[in-house]
């Protein structure tokens, strides 16, 4: 069974402060991506569709690792 979680990616439309943060973000910020992965193991980064899919992943993970 699958759990929808990424319902702010859809909905519309998005309060103002939404898209004024987005303008902040592109405007004002403008880090690289690239900045974000700069961890010691590579190998542990998997990448996924969406955020449903990684939050399933990362849930069934967690469900596996409890006593």
């Amino acid at each position: 069974m699958a759990i929808y979680l990424d319902n702010a990616a859809t909905s519309h439309p998005k309060p103002e402060s939404t898209y004024q943060a987005v303008i902040h973000a592109m405007r004002g910020i403008g880090a690289s991506p690239g900045r974000l992965f700069s961890v010691p193991d590579p190998a542990r980064i998997i990448f996924t569709h969406n955020v449903t899919e990684s939050l399933n992943l990362a849930l069934r993970v967690f469900a596996r690792c409890r006593p």
